[in-house]
């Protein structure tokens, strides 16, 4: 059945049919065996402690959080609901054998299910919404079996893993292994840490080391485990998680397994497809050789409590597990050459595994009787293995001990050798005098199929093919076997294609090769067929264009195509005459394409020849001969271009026998050449065919052995990229199998393949320069120009590689490569020389500086030489110096050496990690060198914050890192290094480590060698896990020593602190070893007794007791009994508790858990201050312990975070009295060190996950708290204040606080019913700040506030609909960019990763905004009362409360935004009093004295503010009398920042006037001007003044005057429109003079509105009236109006670009002119200029005719009056009028010092 794969309905119904019945089985199976297990509960007390004990033991293993949620709990089946009776009636054993059969019938035909669904149902984290999903059904089918491996029932699990393993389909073994790759994932965390797991994991780890051991151990076509493609990564998570195991007979015995899996891989490897084959096998090898009694597993190294009986089995099982480690090892070292980036890496491999056998070996000779006898046969086999894959670097080691002075030693190195020769191992070794790639030159060339290199062109991608096409033929050309190369790939190519027309397609491989070949040997041949016509046509151009579209004027288009047929001819003449001198191999490749095709493709063998020898090979030549090298100079001539390329298509045409047609009608007139010369070319194609006797022979092309090498190096390049791709093309060819496992093991000897080098060459730079710096640089090159610098390059000092992001190019300089004994002046000269061909542009240096020292750096007088030479032009074109890992050397170095690097130095940047280098490189062809990337790659761990003191007591903050073979320390505070501030990165090798211990706790000692023995102390919290990550690094780098472990005791004397022995006593009860468990409970009597707790009467120590190994109840009833009679050491307890619990498994952490949440209600009673004098010292532990909790929860939350946050914080939101501390200590820990925001960090996630489990239990008190915190935060950004509110300190607290809100709000954790005043409040301060995750987060506050509104019945009842509607309208662009999340350029996602943040602020938010989220809160608000609005109840008034406080504190991030909200929050005449007016006018007054050149944010809100409380101000106010000239007033300052919101304040005083019925009977100037007395007038008259508009004179026209000039801003033009209509509708005016100044305002820019102000202009003109729209006796009653409204037009004209406006205008104009034309004298000079540029350029008639008119008008006039100029203006007082359309900035100063007068006036 295994075997069946195909799909059929049949087939798949049996399946689903089958799987069902399974799934009724399994519930009755595990009910069957829950029932088994009760009555074994009833047997008397001890069996009954034993066996339940085991049972829970078990069960607490499954409930304990197995990886990847792989836990099937009994609850789910147990009891007989969902199982048929028939089932229940059957005996057990027969229920077990179905369900087996059934599984095994699943798991058999598991290939039928494949690319099948299944809809299933998945309910949310709440488990309140279920939601339907298609999953596969294999997925379905294993992840149900995952569950089942770890069943609590021994049957179950043991069933399951015997069927998974022995009958599971080959087609499901992909989503198995997967499935075991997820969760052996999930076992560790970070990089570099892993988590010690609970027993339960150790359970799932060894069924999945026993199910793949299964299954490899079965016998397999090569085809089924080509899915296994993660089980490199599967293994290696194996032996990590094994090998931190501690050990024990499990841990032995998990090993034992381990090893035989490894063995069962590599046995299997021919048919599994390794993605990095070598380096696992080697990393397997160095991983799982620590397994051996000469490391890890030592007997010193077993617990020191270990019974003897179980040490003699772990004796015992430490030697089998010697034998099969080095069995596994010798598995895995055969054919193995070690993995390294080079030859002294490869070799130093070799002697630590080298070392560690002979020491292996000698142990075995010295205590025969602690080791097997098969281990030394074993240990030699692996020996013989490691040498003769390895034989070049090996052989001196084995050299060495074949003279070794034990003879048993030399005896067995013996052995090593005879097997040695046995297996055929070539001594070789590779010299100096030997080709490096030889074994890989013989391998491609010998193989007579071409396989491997047909196989590399098959796997090459395009972008690469040309490439890997030129260097296969120059390596096969020259070793003579190009041509075979050819024939290979055209026979391949015929193969593989079905259709004749596909044959050799532009990117076939086959197509490249013959491209590239004639590239190589065809220059000549060129030359001789179509160089003559080109040399002829280049040196006497020719009139050839045939297409009439592009034929130039004076060519004769038959003419022209009489020169192409004629140069066509000529080239096929010499084409013809030429075939006798064609390459031989040419001629072969012809021949071989006629026979292949030809027996394919009858009648397709011409067109593959045409195909090579024209379209490939000489008609590209004809368009380009110039880059086929036919011609030696470049063909700039565009009509040369031209005719080569009408030329060529007509060949083209003619090789491939093909008329032209309609895709190119201008060619038609050459098919008569086609038709012609069609017999001529056949026949061509014939001879190019047939290769006689005496075919022209070439000289084969020379290589020299560098190009050799070259060429090979590029091939190992391709190969080594294309290995994946390569194994899984030759995995189904099992007769080709050897040469790929060959291919591997050449590759793995050869190492890294090198770079391929550029082939471009880029020009020498010219130096300009003429300094005598240049001069010295000329001199010293010419000077040095022949000194060999060769060995300089090879030590790889300097080089360029790569450019930048911004494409500039990097030059490299690896400081530590620099050795004292260097040639300093041909470095320089190297250096130099090697740069100067981009001294012309601009270019980058990166300096490495990872692990410099004195040793390294350059001396002193050659940087004054080279200071003095550098041109002008290099120093001025570089770029930017990056610098790597500057460290403390460098930094007192560089103190000496800045004078020399003068301006450079400012060019410096610093990097400390290449991480942050790398991302200012462009991503190809970076030129890190790799050393660098591996010393400061491959971090296993990383601590922070550290403290570094040096011997001489300096203490420095730092980061320390640690790798494999390095202790990275980063200062953490950028120290001043030549121009600028960096960190200093300082290496420490693992191998010159001399000790490391602890001196305390929390401090580290590391004694190294660096000049002699130095020691560094770190003083970290985090110094124990420290002390074990270097320490295992240092034991890692010396393998082959035994490591030496150091035991600690610890003694407690009876007055130390009763809380941290209880720990000790309750943790250990939960151990899984007995013993421990007993020497536990005896330590909890004795500690009991000895302080009288209350359990000293009920507990008695006995060493011969029976503890259960799940008696997690018992622990937690005597923490609850303690925790109520001890609350006094609550704190101490629970503080060593959060300590212990960093060592403790898994399972034993949620026993932790458990156990200490009885003692956490006693925190209450620290939480507040008292006269105690030990009050504040417990509340300060108090907070430790907070943080502790906090710290716990972010460290396990990948495991245990489910039960901490319901066992620890669901507790802790009960206690009232804690809550507000618990609070303080979260937002204290939420925000880093470096006031970086946390927003998007994992931290920040629990975080989140810990307010809402505080908030689920008592929601009140945790959101009060929290948006008291949030508004207290608020308000202290008061100190020190700050234009924007980002950029106040206190800005991430306000992030974080909102973030919390925002998550709070969602499901009314909020509480949003009692805080709504208050968020409101919160987001109208903070909307739009930000950035644009914190934007969102914002938004998503304001619709979860809505959204709780609703959700909580906060709204009244009466208004549900209306609330639902405002969320239609919130969910709207428009409501979304008042909040700044409108755009769709930005990710405004509210959960981005830290990493994902664009970190970037908005500009400035327009102050209007407040006035639309306030509304809109407002109208939230207004839907939770039952009234129309909101204004009198208590929502309303705390939330006006807090906005009247923030609109009365100096603070310019809020202050604008609150004043802005007061104006739309006081909506009644109770609220809106004198006294805010006054207050916001004082307000205004002393912002406007202080004025320095721009108006801000706060004058704008202020005058917002007015115009939203002025209409509800009581009529009686005082106000009424001077507001309008208050606006008026601020109307006159010219900032354009000010005038729109004055406009909105003018509109609403006079709409306000005009419903007090103040105008009723005067009109709007009558009241103004009647108020307009005393001191005030004397004060406005002297604004008149500075202006120019006088209000005296005439009002209307004063009023639009000071609104022209925002006409022509975005605005303002609309805006004034609005005031203008308003005061027109409102004035009450009853003379037309009064108002002639907003109809000569309006009437030009309201077009379509001039019919209803014509009926106005009527009402109040009467019988004056006339036809006229504006001029008549009313409105203009004298000359002085009348040359007011002229110049106004005119202002209006001169400002206005609409044609319509102008139209308009000059109509008025054209009236005025003829209704009184003598003050038309005024505005004339003025206009003429523009009226005539009308005349002379307007295409509009109507426009044209009047102006025309106007001036046949005023020229028929004998003069115009000369009184009427400027200074009949001035006289009126309205000198201003004629630019009142500008805003004039020279005037802001003087107006506003005398508008602020105007206020204090006002105001007394």
């Amino acid at each position: 059945m295994r075997l069946v794969e195909r799909q059929t309905a049949g087939n798949f119904s049996a399946w689903t049919e089958v799987q069902s019945r399974w799934q009724l089985h399994t519930k009755a199976l595990i009910r069957n065996e829950e029932i088994a297990l009760e009555p074994k509960e009833k047997e008397d007390e001890k069996e009954k402690g034993k066996r339940t004990g085991v049972r829970a033991k078990v069960k607490g293993q499954v409930k304990s959080q197995v990886k990847g949620g792989l836990q099937m709990k009994s609850e789910e089946v147990k009891g007989s609901v969902g199982i048929p009776a028939a089932l229940l009636t059957k005996r057990p054993p027969e229920v077990l054998q179905e369900w087996t059969n059934y599984l095994g019938f699943l798991c058999a035909l598991g290939a039928v299910t494949v690319g099948q669904e299944v809809l299933v149902q998945e309910t949310d984290k709440k488990g309140k919404n279920v939601a339907e999903k298609k999953v596969p059904v294999l997925e379905q089918f294993v992840s149900e079996l995952m569950k089942l491996l770890v069943s609590e029932h021994l049957n179950v699990r043991e069933t399951a893993k015997k069927m998974v393993g022995n009958a599971m389909s080959p087609a499901a073994y992909g989503t198995l292994f997967r499935h075991f790759g997820l969760g052996t994932k999930q076992i560790f965390g970070d990089v570099g840490q892993i988590d010690f797991s609970d027993e339960s994991t150790i359970l799932y780890v060894d069924q999945v080391i026993s199910i793949m051991k299964l299954v490899l151990d079965q016998d397999h076509k090569p085809s089924d485990l080509t899915s296994l493609t993660n089980i490199e990564e599967l293994i290696m998570n194996l032996v990590k998680f094994v090998r931190q195991l501690t050990i024990s007979v499990a841990s032995l015995q998990t090993k034992h397994k381990l090893c035989g899996l490894i063995a069962a891989t590599l046995a299997k490897s021919t048919m599994i497809s390794f993605r990095n084959e070598y380096p696992f096998r080697t990393s397997i090898v160095e991983n799982i050789m620590e397994w051996t009694s000469e490391f890890s597993s030592k007997e010193s190294n077993f617990p020191p409590d270990t019974p003897p009986a179980v040490a003699k089995q772990m004796r015992q099982l430490t030697k089998e597990l010697d034998v099969q480690v080095m069995q596994a090892i010798s598995v895995v070292l055969r054919n193995l050459p070690l993995h390294g980036k080079d030859d002294e890496a490869k070799s130093a491999c070799f002697s630590k595994f080298f070392t560690f056998f002979t020491n292996l070996l000698t142990r075995c000779k010295k205590n025969p009787e602690s080791v097997l006898p098969q281990l030394p046969e074993a240990t030699i086999e692996s020996l013989s293995y490691l040498v003769t894959a390895n034989i070049e670097h090996g052989l001196e080691y084995f050299v060495t001990m074949g003279y070794h002075q034990d003879y048993d030693t030399r005896s067995a190195f013996l052995k090593v050798l005879a097997n040695i020769l046995k297996e055929g191992t070539d001594f070789e070794m590779g010299g100096e005098e030997l080709d490096k790639y030889y074994k890989l030159t013989e391998l491609i060339l010998q193989d007579a199929n071409l396989d491997i290199v047909l196989t590399l062109c098959e796997v090459t991608q395009i972008t690469e093919a040309d490439a890997v096409a030129a260097n296969l033929v120059r390596i096969f050309e020259a070793n003579e076997r190009v041509l075979d190369l050819i024939k290979a790939a055209i026979a391949a190519e015929v193969r593989k294609t079905e259709q004749a027309n596909t044959l050799f397609r532009l990117n076939s491989m086959a197509t490249k090769l013959m491209v590239q070949y004639c590239k190589l040997i065809g220059v000549d041949y060129l030359r001789a067929s179509v160089g003559p016509e080109i040399k002829n046509l280049i040196a006497s151009p020719v009139q050839a264009e045939c297409d009439p579209a592009k034929l130039p004027p004076g060519q004769n288009l038959e003419a022209n195509q009489q020169t192409v047929i004629a140069s066509a001819e000529r080239f096929l003449d010499d084409i013809e005459k030429s075939i006798d001198i064609c390459p031989a191999p040419f001629r072969e490749i012809c021949a071989y394409l006629k026979e292949e095709v030809g027996a394919k493709f009858p009648g397709a063998e011409h067109t593959a020849i045409a195909g090579f020898m024209f379209l490939r090979f000489l008609c590209p030549a004809i368009i380009a001969p110039d880059g086929f090298r036919v011609v030696t100079t470049k063909i700039t001539d565009k009509d040369v271009r031209r005719s080569f390329v009408l030329v060529t298509k007509v060949l083209q045409n003619l090789a491939n026998r093909v008329r032209f047609g309609n895709k190119e009608p201008y060619m038609l007139c050459m098919n008569s050449v086609i038709d012609k010369h069609i017999d001529r070319i056949r026949a061509m194609f014939d001879r190019y065919a047939t290769v006689p006797e005496d075919a022209f022979q070439v000289e084969p092309y020379n290589f020299t052995d560098e190009e050799h090498e070259e060429d090979m190096g590029r091939l190992h390049f391709y190969l080594a990229g294309s290995k994946d791709k390569l194994a899984k093309a030759f995995l189904g060819r099992q007769t080709e199998k050897s040469l790929f496992d060959r291919l591997t093991t050449i590759l793995a000897q050869l190492g890294a393949p090198p770079e391929p080098k550029k082939t471009t060459a880029t020009p020498g730079a010219r130096l300009g320069g003429s300094s005598k710096a240049n001069v010295l640089f000329k001199e010293f090159m010419k000077r040095m120009e022949n000194k060999n610098t060769d060995y300089i390059k090879a030590k790889n000092i300097y080089y360029q590689q790569g450019t930048t992001k911004n494409n500039v190019p990097v030059f490299y300089l690896v400081a530590r490569n620099i050795k004292q004994d260097i040639d300093w002046e041909v470095l320089i000269y190297y250096i130099f020389k090697t740069t100067q061909p981009f001294f012309a542009k601009s270019y980058a240096l990166v300096i490495d500086m990872t692990m410099v020292s004195a040793e390294n750096q350059i001396p002193l007088q050659w940087w004054t030489q080279t200071a003095k030479m550098v041109p002008d032009q290099a120093s001025d074109n570089l770029e930017s110096i990056y610098i790597l890992h500057a460290n403390q050397w460098f930094k007192k170095y560089s103190k000496r050496i800045v004078k020399f690097l003068g301006k450079a130095a400012k060019k410096c940047e610093f990097f400390s990690s290449t991480h942050e280098l790398c991302a200012q490189l462009s991503e190809k062809d970076r030129g890190v060198p790799e050393d660098t990337l591996n010393i400061a790659g491959d971090i296993q761990s990383t601590f922070s914050p550290v403290v570094m003191v040096t011997q001489a007591g300096k203490k420095t903050d730092v980061e320390v890192r640690l790798s494999k073979d390095y202790i990275q320390i980063i200062t953490t505070k950028p120290g001043p290094i030549l121009a600028g501030n960096a960190p200093l990165v300082n290496f420490i090798p693992i191998s010159r480590l001399r000790e490391v211990d602890a001196n305390k706790d929390t401090e580290v000692i590391v004694k190294y060698d660096s000049n002699g023995v130095k020691a560094t102390t770190f003083v970290s919290k985090s110094a124990g896990q420290m002390l074990q990550q270097v320490k295992a690094s240092k034991d890692r780098y010396n393998l082959s020593r035994p490591s030496n472990s150091v035991s600690r005791s610890t003694a407690f004397r009876p007055s130390d602190v009763p809380g941290t022995l209880l720990n000790m006593a309750l943790l250990n009860l939960t151990s899984s070893n007995h013993t421990l468990r007993v020497a536990a409970y005896n330590l909890l009597a004795a500690l009991c007794s000895s302080f009288s707790f209350s359990l000293n009467t009920t507990l008695l120590g006995a060493t011969d007791i029976g503890i259960a190994r799940n008696c997690i109840h018992f622990v937690v009833n005597v923490s609850t009994d303690i925790s109520a009679a001890e609350p006094s050491m609550t704190l101490e307890f629970l503080l060593e508790a959060l300590h212990g619990i960093i060592k403790a498994d898994k399972q034993s952490q949620v026993y932790v858990l458990e156990y200490i949440k009885p003692w956490l209600p006693n925190l209450a009673q620290f939480a507040t201050i008292s006269p105690d004098p030990e009050s504040a010292e417990k509340r300060q532990k108090l907070k430790e312990l907070i943080n502790s909790l906090v710290a716990l929860t972010i460290r396990e939350a990948r495991e245990i975070l489910p039960d901490i946050l319901s066992q620890i914080w669901r507790t802790m939101a009960q206690l009232n009295e804690a809550i507000d501390t618990i609070l303080e200590c979260l937002c204290e820990r939420a925000l880093p060190s470096s006031n970086t925001s946390p927003l998007g960090t994992k931290n920040m996630d629990c975080f989140e996950d810990i307010m809402v489990a505080l908030a689920i239990e008592n929601p009140q008190r945790v959101s009060g708290k929290v948006v008291h915190l949030l508004l207290r935060a608020l308000d202290d950004t008061s100190v020190n204040p700050v234009e924007r509110l980002e950029n106040h300190s206190n800005w991430v607290r306000i992030e974080v606080l909102i973030r919390w809100v925002m998550t709070l709000a969602f499901d009314n954790l909020l509480a949003v019913d009692k805080f709504i005043p208050e968020l409101a409040h919160a987001m109208v301060m903070t909307f739009y700040d930000g950035d644009s995750m914190l934007r969102a987060n914002i938004h998503a506050l304001f619709m979860n506030v809505v959204h709780s509104t609703f959700s909580s019945r906060t709204c009244h009842e009466d208004k549900l609909q209306t609330l639902r509607f405002h969320i239609g309208e919130f969910h709207s662009l428009s409501s979304r960019l008042h909040f700044g999340v409108g755009s769709t350029k930005t990710n405004f996602s509210i959960y981005q990763s830290a990493m994902d943040r664009d970190n970037k602020l908005e500009k400035k938010m327009p102050i209007s905004l407040v006035q639309n989220v306030t509304n809109s809160l407002f109208a939230v608000l207004s839907c939770c009362t039952r009234e129309s609005s909101c204004v009198g109840t208590p929502y309303h008034s705390r939330w006006l409360a807090l906005t009247c406080k923030a609109a009365l504190t100096p603070n310019p991030a809020l202050q604008p935004r609150a004043i802005c909200a007061l104006g739309v929050l006081c909506q009644s005449h109770e609220l809106v009093t004198e006294d805010i007016i006054e207050k916001l006018l004082v307000l205004l007054r002393n912002s406007l004295f202080n004025y320095s050149g721009a108006v801000g944010d706060l004058e704008i809100s202020i005058i917002h503010a007015l115009a939203g409380l002025f209409p509800h101000l009581r009529p009686t106010s005082k106000y009424y009398k001077s507001m309008f000239w208050i606006a008026a007033s601020l109307l006159q300052i010219h900032d354009k920042a000010l005038y729109v919101a004055v406009l909105d304040l003018l509109d609403g005083v006079v709409k306000a006037l005009y419903n007090g019925g103040f105008l009723k009977g005067e009109g709007l100037q009558s009241f103004c001007m009647r108020h307009r007395t005393g001191d005030l007038k004397a004060l406005l008259d002297k604004l008149d003044v500075i202006t120019g508009v006088s209000f005296n004179t005439n009002f209307s026209v004063a009023v639009t005057a000071h609104l022209m000039k925002g006409l022509r801003l975005s605005k303002g033009k609309s805006a004034a429109n609005n005031a203008i209509t308003t005061i027109l509708e409102l004035c009450s005016e009853k003379k037309g003079v009064n108002m002639v100044g907003y109809f000569a305002a309006l009437l030009p820019m309201k077009f379509d509105e001039t019919a209803s102000f014509r009926s106005i202009i009527n009402a109040v003109s009467g019988e004056a009236a006339g036809a006229n729209m504006l001029f008549n006796r009313q409105m203009v009653p004298d000359d002085e109006t009348a040359a007011l409204v002229f110049t106004f037009i005119a202002t209006v004209l001169r400002s206005s670009d609409l044609e319509h406006e102008q139209l308009l205008a000059y109509k008025l104009l054209d009236e005025g002119v003829r209704y009184n034309s003598a003050p038309f004298a005024i505005t004339f000079d003025s206009l003429a200029p523009k009226m005539s540029q009308v005349l002379l350029s307007s295409q509009n008639q109507d426009v044209l005719a009047i102006v025309h008119s106007i001036s046949s008008f005023v020229f028929s006039l004998d003069n115009l009056s000369s009184r009427y100029d400027i200074s009949f203006l001035k006289k009126m007082g309205f000198v201003g009028l004629p630019d009142c359309d500008q805003f004039h900035v020279a005037k802001k100063g003087a107006l506003t010092q005398l508008i602020c007068s105007v206020l204090d006036h006002v105001m007394k």
